[in-house]
């Protein structure tokens, strides 16, 4: 896998990320860093930084680690615990996978300041998908990925548009369009 791609597909695609002067700056297989610089509007109302800005951290440190194997991974559980603010500098995320099984993985992210004091730390827990490479759509773990059997997720709907059976071999019995 060309770690440079993920690291640049994240950098430009995650708009909210990129909004908050997020970047991922290092991937590995299994292992992400983020970092960004705390702006006044990254603090709460008590002048130390917002809880969410440091979730949104360790997540997009997490989205680059635990796609860096190849295949499409989805956040499906996420615990943060905060030890300690901080109120300027750099924030430094870095995920690593804890462990890998055939349709889950977990990480753990550590949040840092500039001096190295942990800030917070972050569980997650990801669902592994595949895509299926004859019929091009993504195949929850688990499912069938013959035509007409299981649960199809299509690469052009968002995920929430989960359809039955809508292979490409079935689209010319029926329209996808508004299909759901």
């Amino acid at each position: 896998m060309d770690m440079k791609a993920i690291q640049t597909f994240f950098n430009r695609e995650d708009a909210f990320a990129n909004h908050n002067g997020m970047t991922i700056t290092e991937v590995r297989e299994g292992y992400a860093r983020s970092e960004m610089e705390l702006q006044p509007y990254h603090l709460n109302g008590a002048r130390t930084v917002h809880g969410g800005v440091l979730f949104t951290l360790a997540d997009f440190a997490f989205a680059a680690a635990s796609n860096s194997r190849g295949q499409l991974a989805l956040s499906i559980n996420s615990s943060i615990s905060i030890f300690k603010g901080a109120k300027q500098g750099k924030l430094i995320a870095e995920a690593r996978e804890v462990s890998n099984a055939p349709k889950l993985a977990s990480f753990e992210v550590s949040i840092r300041n500039q001096a190295g004091d942990l800030l917070a730390t972050s569980l997650i827990k990801m669902l592994k998908e595949r895509l299926d490479k004859r019929t091009g759509f993504r195949v929850k773990p688990g499912m069938s990925a013959k035509p007409g059997l299981g649960t199809r997720y299509c690469n052009e709907l968002a995920p929430e548009q989960i359809y039955r059976a809508a292979c490409r071999f079935c689209v010319a019995k029926r329209s996808i369009k508004g299909y759901t």
